[in-house]
């Protein structure tokens, strides 16, 4: 159900990115962002999921130059 919910987040954030003519984020595999919210929260435990999402769509357009 996270994977779903963090997907959801992705394309949420897609449409808000899409209305200023940038190109989409593509989400990392349920895999991915499962070791990714894993790893966030363990070290941030008092975090929400909204803020290990917006951390993993922020490293995820880094890492794709977007």
């Amino acid at each position: 159900m996270m994977v779903s919910w963090i997907q959801g987040f992705f394309n949420g954030m897609n449409v808000m990115r899409a209305s200023s003519g940038k190109l989409a984020v593509e989400p990392p595999n349920g895999q991915a962002m499962n070791e990714f919210i894993d790893r966030y929260c363990s070290g941030k435990p008092k975090s929400s999921i909204l803020d290990a999402s917006i951390e993993l769509y922020v490293s995820t357009e880094r890492k794709t130059g977007r």
